[in-house]
């Protein structure tokens, strides 16, 4: 038997197809990889085009594909695939039925709505793949336009929960290997002021150090004041902190992804055209744009596109007027029983908080803040992407098998966007992922499998 694969579906058996004659159309040829046994396969299986279109049997594809030749094909005249999973054909299991999207005026193979971090950061990974016809639509006027240039930078993988964890370590991995994206590890310190808080910190470093991040240790109250010694919080009983958490440059992240993207800015999408459980096209302004395969990385703006339950929540960043009180080597350090926390960047301190009033916990409990000024005309405000648990969605969203979703980062989407880039573009390859993300499908919620744990910020 001949086997093709595609990198947008699994091992399919060509002799599975019904309708007699197995078919293919011919851009199509381009994404498949011959697999053995091939002998004798032009005898058994033909290219079926549309009328007028060329013929070409599988052994010139397999040839041509050999000699890593396939530009050779003509396939300005044909159409990419559909995708069709777990049908089952004359008691085979077809895991990769192709079909025609004819009629498209725009299309891409691959379209993603959102060119934030996230799906920048899908698209490189994709054309790290080979899977180069992608599509990047934004609404924004330019790179940076949306929530990435509003982030503070902060990278951590002192999280509660595995799934976090593993996130972090395995964009940790990306960090490391590229400089331009800013990876300095100045480390997360955590101060608790409360005995039940200690207790969360513990539990919480019992799953990192499971996972491999060892270097994370509790402290007392002595070594927090050495690790930051602006600290003049006298309640303070200890805390957590890792030295290989720190900091990233969102901006460096977002610009070395798109440099490997073709963005469309200016172009809000405002629907999905769908059949049954396949989304057919994205809704625009300046009309259809189709594809085969579709990804929602619209941040917090991401519900309409797949029904998926994100709401934005506003957070507010406050700098004070430039100092050198603190060092910019100065760990993140948060206090774990309000959110206030703070860091060094460009040569300002800024101050972040759940609640509005930065000023006041900044003035009572680092002592070097009481005289430098706040410059509210510099202050901002970005969205963070809440899920119901605090936790991204990601994988093939629930209504539509071709729809996949990177959503829902919870404040945590630039330091995860290396990660969640590479195993969407693994998703949609059929490739296995790096890591087991089944805690992030998205029919989680439904299946009354959200994810538990304490939220440490």
């Amino acid at each position: 038997m001949f086997f093709l694969r595609s990198r947008l579906g699994r091992l399919q058996p060509l002799e599975a197809f019904r309708g007699g004659e197995p078919r293919v159309f011919a851009p199509f040829a381009r994404q498949l990889q011959p697999l053995v046994p091939v002998a004798d396969a032009a005898q058994h299986v033909r290219l079926m085009l549309e009328p007028g279109q060329r013929l070409l049997d599988v052994a010139a594809i397999v040839r041509a594909a050999t000699r890593r030749e396939l530009a050779e094909l003509d396939s300005h005249a044909c159409v990419a695939p559909e995708v069709v999973e777990d049908e089952h054909v004359d008691g085979h299991e077809a895991h990769a039925i192709i079909k025609s999207n004819r009629g498209a005026v725009n299309k891409a193979e691959v379209v993603i709505i959102g060119a934030g971090v996230m799906g920048v950061s899908i698209a490189a990974h994709l054309a790290g793949r080979g899977i180069r016809d992608v599509l990047v639509l934004d609404r924004g006027s330019e790179l940076g336009a949306g929530s990435t240039a509003r982030a503070t930078g902060g990278f951590r993988a002192q999280f509660a929960t595995e799934i976090n964890v593993r996130l972090s370590l395995l964009s940790r991995d990306e960090l490391r290997a590229r400089a331009e994206f800013g990876y300095q590890p100045h480390g997360y310190l955590f101060l608790a002021r409360a005995e039940e808080t200690m207790r969360v910190l513990r539990e919480a470093q019992r799953v990192q150090h499971a996972c491999g991040l060892s270097e994370a240790r509790m402290i007392d109250a002595r070594e927090a004041r050495e690790l930051n010694p602006a600290i003049g919080d006298p309640l303070i009983i200890g805390g957590a902190f890792c030295p290989s958490d720190g900091f990233i440059a969102p901006m460096a992240i977002l610009r070395g992804y798109a440099r490997e993207a073709r963005i469309e800015f200016g172009v809000e999408v405002h629907g999905l055209r769908t059949d049954g459980d396949r989304v057919l096209a994205v809704q625009t302004r300046r009309g259809e744009i189709e594809g085969d395969v579709f990804v929602n990385a619209a941040g917090a703006w991401a519900a309409p596109f797949g029904d998926v339950p994100v709401e934005p929540l506003e957070r507010h960043v406050v700098p004070t007027v430039a100092t050198d009180v603190l060092p910019e080597s100065m760990p993140m350090t948060i206090w774990c029983e309000d959110g206030f926390h703070l860091r060094v960047r460009d040569g300002r301190v800024l101050l972040l908080s759940p609640e509005r009033d930065v000023e006041t916990p900044a003035r009572e409990r680092v002592p070097p803040l009481r005289n430098v000024a706040i410059d509210r005309a510099a202050a901002w405000s970005g969205f963070y992407e809440m899920s119901p648990d605090h936790h991204a969605i990601v994988g093939r969203s629930v209504p539509y098998a071709n729809l996949f979703l990177a959503n829902g980062s919870s404040g945590h989407g630039v330091m995860h966007a290396p990660a969640i880039g590479r195993l969407v573009a693994e998703l949609i390859a059929g490739v296995p992922t790096s890591i087991d993300i089944t805690p992030l499908r998205p029919s989680r919620f439904a299946e009354n499998a959200a994810i538990s744990g304490p939220t440490l910020l």
